[in-house]
């Protein structure tokens, strides 16, 4: 199980805690216990270089090394918003919502964790703001109910729910940006291409995934927003496949994540 030194981070107590701006943000969401993502995600966010770094949940489940994993992302990142597997843990959200599979590794990964672990989930916020950014999980409409983003209508749910100009989500686990226009009044899926943010604009951002990419691509995705050039870009990251598999064949685990399926 892993030890969390839990009095050297920042504690939170409320759903707006405000994070530090005029920064370089390195976003990242759902490193779902995968060891081999993470570490490389890491590497690359050291290589590029970024002010803050910012978790939008569910650093744990699915992937063999809870443990480690929580510790490492612990160690390198003072920013977290609550996931849905996260919450689990914590006894903050029912696991009767995940699949079969999903909830077996939910009940595996709890018990890979000590007290400290669930105490840390147990006082993470659902959301981070840092002036007009907005930092969620899932769809910032209702964080605790961990509604999908995954069209630009529901883009355009979170972002009418909220003043905030640029909304960060997770959760589905494939990278997106839609735009929304206001002299238009129009909400627009744009290309994952590094881009200026422009002021006359909302966006609502998902990160994708850095533990289970699922839009095809076997690789770690996450973002780097410098918000005093207002520039946005992707990273994608790749990590050692076959270490990732000797060490989830030898937990146990039988769910295997949608990137190893990409492969085949």
């Amino acid at each position: 199980s892993t030890e969390l030194p839990v009095t050297s981070h920042q504690r939170f107590d409320s759903e707006t805690d405000e994070v530090e701006s005029g920064m370089r943000y390195a976003v990242f969401s759902d490193v779902h216990s995968n060891r081999q993502a993470w570490e490389a995600t890491l590497a690359d966010i050291r290589h590029v270089g970024a002010d803050v770094l910012l978790c939008l949940g569910d650093v744990i489940g699915y992937g063999p090394a809870p443990g480690a994993v929580l510790e490492s992302v612990y160690e390198h990142c003072s920013n977290f918003v609550l996931g849905n597997h996260d919450a689990v843990v914590a006894g903050r959200f029912d696991s009767r919502y995940f699949n079969a599979s999903a909830r077996a590794v939910i009940e595996w990964t709890r018990e890979q964790l000590n007290s400290e672990a669930v105490e840390f989930f147990a006082e993470l916020p659902l959301r981070m703001a840092a002036q007009d950014l907005l930092f969620v999980h899932a769809n910032a409409v209702t964080p605790g109910r961990y509604n999908y983003v995954e069209t630009p209508a529901n883009a355009w749910e979170s972002l009418h729910a909220v003043e905030h100009r640029i909304v960060f989500v997770g959760h589905s686990h494939i990278p997106a940006v839609y735009a929304y226009d206001p002299e238009g009044h129009a909400i627009a899926q744009m290309p994952l291409a590094d881009s200026p943010i422009e002021d006359a604009k909302r966006y609502l951002v998902n990160v994708g995934s850095v533990g289970e990419p699922r839009d095809g691509t076997p690789q770690a995705s996450y973002c780097l927003f410098d918000s005093r050039e207002g520039h946005l870009s992707f990273r994608r990251v790749e990590f050692d496949i076959e270490a990732f598999r000797k060490e989830l064949a030898a937990s146990g685990l039988t769910r295997r994540p949608f990137f190893l399926q990409s492969l085949e």
